[in-house]
Protein backbone atom coordinates (compact mmCIF):
# COMPACT_ATOMS: atom_id res chain seq x y z
CA UNK A 1 0.00 0.00 0.00
CA UNK A 2 2.76 2.08 0.87
CA UNK A 3 5.17 1.33 -2.27
CA UNK A 4 1.54 1.75 -4.68
CA UNK A 5 1.24 5.79 -2.53
CA UNK A 6 4.95 6.22 -3.44
CA UNK A 7 4.76 5.37 -7.06
CA UNK A 8 1.74 8.02 -7.09
CA UNK A 9 3.29 10.64 -5.84
CA UNK A 10 6.42 9.99 -8.09
CA UNK A 11 3.96 10.15 -10.99
CA UNK A 12 2.30 12.76 -10.18
CA UNK A 13 5.32 14.86 -9.60
CA UNK A 14 6.66 13.47 -13.25
CA UNK A 15 3.81 14.13 -14.85
CA UNK A 16 3.98 18.22 -13.46
CA UNK A 17 7.79 18.53 -14.45
CA UNK A 18 6.14 17.00 -17.65
CA UNK A 19 3.53 20.34 -17.72
CA UNK A 20 5.81 22.47 -16.82
CA UNK A 21 8.79 21.40 -19.18
CA UNK A 22 6.05 21.74 -21.70
CA UNK A 23 4.61 25.17 -20.92
CA UNK A 24 8.08 26.24 -20.75
CA UNK A 25 8.97 25.46 -24.26
CA UNK A 26 5.26 27.08 -25.55
CA UNK A 27 6.50 30.29 -23.72
CA UNK A 28 10.05 29.67 -25.37
CA UNK A 29 8.82 29.00 -28.82
CA UNK A 30 6.56 31.78 -28.48
CA UNK A 31 9.31 34.37 -27.32
CA UNK A 32 11.42 32.81 -30.15
CA UNK A 33 8.47 33.45 -32.62
CA UNK A 34 8.21 37.09 -31.41
CA UNK A 35 11.87 37.63 -32.49
CA UNK A 36 11.91 36.22 -35.56
CA UNK A 37 8.61 37.79 -36.27
CA UNK A 38 10.20 41.69 -35.42
CA UNK A 39 13.46 40.71 -37.47
CA UNK A 40 11.76 39.68 -40.23
CA UNK A 41 9.63 43.07 -40.04
CA UNK A 42 13.05 44.76 -39.52
CA UNK A 43 14.42 43.14 -42.25
CA UNK A 44 11.13 44.34 -44.53
CA UNK A 45 11.57 48.30 -43.44
CA UNK A 46 15.01 48.45 -44.27
CA UNK A 47 14.21 47.16 -47.67
CA UNK A 48 11.92 49.27 -48.67
CA UNK A 49 13.51 52.34 -47.08
CA UNK A 50 16.27 51.34 -49.48
CA UNK A 51 13.97 51.01 -52.08
CA UNK A 52 12.70 54.16 -51.54
CA UNK A 53 16.08 56.23 -51.11
CA UNK A 54 17.36 54.91 -54.08
CA UNK A 55 14.24 56.34 -55.91
CA UNK A 56 15.06 59.39 -54.24
CA UNK A 57 18.50 59.91 -54.60
CA UNK A 58 19.63 58.30 -57.97
CA UNK A 59 16.34 58.76 -59.88
CA UNK A 60 14.42 57.47 -63.04
CA UNK A 61 16.91 58.77 -65.26
CA UNK A 62 19.92 56.94 -63.62
CA UNK A 63 22.14 60.25 -63.69
CA UNK A 64 22.34 59.71 -60.26
CA UNK A 65 24.61 56.59 -60.73
CA UNK A 66 26.55 58.06 -62.81
CA UNK A 67 27.34 60.99 -60.65
CA UNK A 68 28.49 58.80 -57.80
CA UNK A 69 31.26 57.21 -60.31
CA UNK A 70 31.86 60.38 -61.81
CA UNK A 71 32.64 62.83 -58.60
CA UNK A 72 35.79 60.78 -56.99
CA UNK A 73 37.26 60.47 -59.97
CA UNK A 74 37.03 63.92 -61.12
CA UNK A 75 38.05 64.46 -57.98
CA UNK A 76 41.43 62.20 -57.94
CA UNK A 77 41.99 63.33 -61.58
CA UNK A 78 42.64 66.94 -60.02
CA UNK A 79 44.61 66.03 -57.65
CA UNK A 80 46.87 63.92 -59.46
CA UNK A 81 47.18 66.61 -62.07
CA UNK A 82 48.03 69.36 -59.20
CA UNK A 83 50.54 66.89 -57.57
CA UNK A 84 52.31 65.83 -60.54
CA UNK A 85 52.53 69.36 -61.69
CA UNK A 86 54.97 69.59 -58.40
CA UNK A 87 56.90 66.26 -59.80
CA UNK A 88 55.35 64.56 -56.89
CA UNK A 89 55.80 60.77 -58.03
CA UNK A 90 53.98 57.64 -56.06
CA UNK A 91 56.40 56.82 -52.80
CA UNK A 92 54.96 53.04 -52.76
CA UNK A 93 56.30 52.92 -56.72
CA UNK A 94 53.70 52.63 -59.98
CA UNK A 95 51.40 55.57 -60.78
CA UNK A 96 50.79 58.60 -58.73
CA UNK A 97 47.16 58.42 -59.82
CA UNK A 98 46.64 54.61 -58.20
CA UNK A 99 48.51 55.84 -55.03
CA UNK A 100 46.32 58.94 -54.96
CA UNK A 101 43.14 56.63 -55.90
CA UNK A 102 43.32 54.71 -53.31
CA UNK A 103 43.61 57.42 -50.47
CA UNK A 104 40.46 59.04 -52.46
CA UNK A 105 38.08 55.84 -52.29
CA UNK A 106 38.87 54.62 -48.60
CA UNK A 107 37.88 58.63 -47.50
CA UNK A 108 35.12 59.44 -49.84
CA UNK A 109 33.59 56.14 -48.20
CA UNK A 110 34.00 57.59 -44.87
CA UNK A 111 32.61 60.87 -45.52
CA UNK A 112 29.69 59.72 -47.41
CA UNK A 113 28.92 57.29 -44.95
CA UNK A 114 28.96 60.07 -42.11
CA UNK A 115 26.83 62.50 -44.06
CA UNK A 116 24.21 60.33 -44.88
CA UNK A 117 24.21 59.04 -41.76
CA UNK A 118 23.89 61.92 -40.20
CA UNK A 119 21.02 63.51 -41.90
CA UNK A 120 18.92 60.31 -41.59
CA UNK A 121 16.02 60.85 -39.19
CA UNK A 122 15.63 64.94 -40.42
CA UNK A 123 15.32 63.44 -44.00
CA UNK A 124 12.71 60.68 -43.26
CA UNK A 125 10.96 62.34 -39.92
CA UNK A 126 7.66 61.99 -42.01
CA UNK A 127 7.81 58.23 -42.26
CA UNK A 128 8.59 58.03 -38.42
CA UNK A 129 5.01 58.66 -37.61
CA UNK A 130 4.91 54.87 -38.70
CA UNK A 131 4.68 52.34 -35.96
CA UNK A 132 6.80 49.76 -38.19
CA UNK A 133 9.58 52.46 -38.74
CA UNK A 134 12.18 53.01 -36.01
CA UNK A 135 15.29 55.31 -36.37
CA UNK A 136 17.38 52.53 -36.57
CA UNK A 137 15.69 50.77 -39.30
CA UNK A 138 16.76 54.48 -41.61
CA UNK A 139 20.30 54.24 -40.39
CA UNK A 140 20.51 50.70 -40.81
CA UNK A 141 19.08 51.44 -44.73
CA UNK A 142 21.13 54.17 -45.86
CA UNK A 143 24.76 52.70 -44.21
CA UNK A 144 24.01 49.58 -46.13
CA UNK A 145 23.23 51.55 -49.32
CA UNK A 146 25.99 53.82 -49.37
CA UNK A 147 28.37 50.96 -48.51
CA UNK A 148 27.20 48.80 -51.70
CA UNK A 149 27.13 51.77 -53.99
CA UNK A 150 30.55 52.79 -52.91
CA UNK A 151 31.79 49.11 -53.70
CA UNK A 152 30.27 49.68 -56.60
CA UNK A 153 32.01 53.14 -57.36
CA UNK A 154 35.33 51.33 -56.36
CA UNK A 155 35.02 48.55 -58.42
CA UNK A 156 34.10 50.80 -61.43
CA UNK A 157 36.68 53.63 -60.94
CA UNK A 158 39.41 50.67 -60.71
CA UNK A 159 38.22 49.50 -63.42
CA UNK A 160 38.05 52.44 -65.64
CA UNK A 161 41.67 53.24 -64.51
CA UNK A 162 42.95 49.21 -65.72
CA UNK A 163 41.32 50.08 -68.90
CA UNK A 164 43.46 52.97 -69.27
CA UNK A 165 46.46 51.03 -68.66
CA UNK A 166 47.26 51.70 -65.16
CA UNK A 167 47.73 48.60 -62.13
CA UNK A 168 44.67 48.53 -60.32
CA UNK A 169 45.05 44.84 -58.93
CA UNK A 170 44.99 44.76 -55.46
CA UNK A 171 47.67 42.72 -53.58
CA UNK A 172 45.57 41.43 -50.68
CA UNK A 173 42.04 41.74 -51.75
CA UNK A 174 40.98 40.67 -48.04
CA UNK A 175 43.04 43.50 -46.27
CA UNK A 176 41.72 45.77 -49.18
CA UNK A 177 37.89 45.27 -47.86
CA UNK A 178 38.62 44.99 -44.29
CA UNK A 179 40.17 48.55 -44.68
CA UNK A 180 36.67 49.76 -46.13
CA UNK A 181 35.02 48.33 -43.80
CA UNK A 182 37.11 50.16 -40.55
CA UNK A 183 36.65 53.29 -42.58
CA UNK A 184 32.54 52.70 -42.99
CA UNK A 185 32.47 51.70 -39.30
CA UNK A 186 33.78 55.03 -38.38
CA UNK A 187 31.31 56.90 -40.56
CA UNK A 188 28.63 55.26 -39.15
CA UNK A 189 29.53 55.89 -35.88
CA UNK A 190 30.69 59.39 -36.34
CA UNK A 191 27.41 60.16 -38.39
CA UNK A 192 25.07 58.50 -35.96
CA UNK A 193 26.26 60.69 -33.40
CA UNK A 194 25.83 63.57 -35.45
CA UNK A 195 22.39 62.81 -36.03
CA UNK A 196 21.34 62.02 -32.26
CA UNK A 197 22.98 65.48 -31.26
CA UNK A 198 21.31 67.27 -34.51
CA UNK A 199 18.11 66.70 -32.84
CA UNK A 200 19.02 69.53 -30.36
CA UNK A 201 21.43 71.72 -32.08
CA UNK A 202 22.97 71.88 -36.01
CA UNK A 203 26.10 73.31 -34.49
CA UNK A 204 28.33 70.39 -34.09
CA UNK A 205 27.38 69.31 -37.55
CA UNK A 206 28.76 72.21 -38.91
CA UNK A 207 31.87 72.13 -36.52
CA UNK A 208 32.55 69.01 -37.93
CA UNK A 209 32.02 69.81 -41.87
CA UNK A 210 34.41 72.43 -41.07
CA UNK A 211 36.55 69.77 -39.45
CA UNK A 212 36.75 67.38 -42.16
CA UNK A 213 38.36 69.71 -44.58
CA UNK A 214 41.83 69.72 -43.02
CA UNK A 215 41.39 66.23 -41.53
CA UNK A 216 40.87 64.98 -45.62
CA UNK A 217 44.39 66.72 -46.40
CA UNK A 218 45.89 65.48 -43.56
CA UNK A 219 45.10 61.93 -43.61
CA UNK A 220 47.47 60.95 -46.16
CA UNK A 221 45.76 61.74 -49.36
CA UNK A 222 49.19 62.44 -51.25
CA UNK A 223 51.51 61.58 -48.65
CA UNK A 224 52.56 58.69 -46.59
CA UNK A 225 52.49 59.27 -42.96
CA UNK A 226 55.30 56.77 -42.30
CA UNK A 227 57.64 58.97 -44.29
CA UNK A 228 57.09 62.36 -42.12
CA UNK A 229 59.27 63.06 -39.66
CA UNK A 230 58.46 61.58 -35.99
CA UNK A 231 56.68 64.90 -34.59
CA UNK A 232 54.54 65.10 -37.53
CA UNK A 233 53.40 61.35 -37.13
CA UNK A 234 52.61 62.05 -33.51
CA UNK A 235 49.86 64.26 -34.80
CA UNK A 236 48.63 62.73 -37.37
CA UNK A 237 48.32 59.37 -35.41
CA UNK A 238 45.24 60.77 -33.64
CA UNK A 239 43.66 61.01 -36.80
CA UNK A 240 41.51 57.56 -37.25
CA UNK A 241 40.62 57.98 -41.07
CA UNK A 242 45.02 58.14 -41.71
CA UNK A 243 44.77 54.60 -40.39
CA UNK A 244 42.11 53.85 -42.62
CA UNK A 245 43.88 54.72 -45.58
CA UNK A 246 47.30 53.70 -44.95
CA UNK A 247 45.41 50.36 -44.76
CA UNK A 248 44.01 50.00 -47.62
CA UNK A 249 47.46 51.15 -49.35
CA UNK A 250 48.59 48.09 -47.23
CA UNK A 251 46.79 45.93 -48.49
CA UNK A 252 47.04 47.14 -52.28
CA UNK A 253 50.58 47.43 -52.73
CA UNK A 254 52.92 44.50 -52.32
CA UNK A 255 55.28 44.28 -49.84
CA UNK A 256 54.02 47.63 -47.79
CA UNK A 257 54.56 46.85 -44.48
CA UNK A 258 53.13 50.15 -42.56
CA UNK A 259 55.13 51.30 -39.45
CA UNK A 260 52.22 53.80 -38.62
CA UNK A 261 49.21 51.90 -39.07
CA UNK A 262 47.27 50.79 -35.98
CA UNK A 263 44.18 49.36 -37.20
CA UNK A 264 42.77 48.66 -33.90
CA UNK A 265 42.92 52.24 -32.86
CA UNK A 266 40.34 52.95 -36.46
CA UNK A 267 38.03 50.18 -35.50
CA UNK A 268 38.19 51.03 -31.36
CA UNK A 269 37.01 54.76 -32.78
CA UNK A 270 34.63 53.50 -34.92
CA UNK A 271 32.76 51.42 -32.48
CA UNK A 272 33.17 53.64 -29.41
CA UNK A 273 31.34 56.45 -31.51
CA UNK A 274 28.39 53.88 -32.76
CA UNK A 275 28.09 52.48 -28.90
CA UNK A 276 27.71 56.32 -27.76
CA UNK A 277 25.23 56.85 -30.77
CA UNK A 278 23.13 53.92 -30.09
CA UNK A 279 23.11 55.27 -26.12
CA UNK A 280 22.50 58.45 -26.76
CA UNK A 281 19.26 57.23 -29.52
CA UNK A 282 17.50 54.85 -26.53
CA UNK A 283 18.25 57.90 -24.07
CA UNK A 284 16.59 60.50 -26.48
CA UNK A 285 14.29 58.35 -28.72
CA UNK A 286 11.22 60.15 -27.53
CA UNK A 287 12.70 63.38 -28.22
CA UNK A 288 13.77 63.14 -31.77
CA UNK A 289 11.87 65.23 -33.53
CA UNK A 290 9.44 64.64 -36.46
CA UNK A 291 7.38 67.42 -37.11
Amino acid sequence: MRRSRYIQEKLGKGIAGVCMSETLMTHGNQRLGTWVEALRMHIRAVMALMLREMHTRFGEAKAGYLWAVVEPMVHAVTLTLIVSHFGHASPLGGSIETFIATAVIAFFLFRDVEARIESALHANRGLLYFPVVKPLDVIVARFVLEFLTWLMVALVMMLVMAALGYETLPHDPVEVMLSLLGMALLGLGLGLFTAVINNFTLVWEKVLHVLLRPVYLLSGIVFLPSALPQELQDIIWYLPTAHGIDWMRQGFYEGYESTFLNKAYLLVTGVVLLFLGLLLERITRSRVRIE
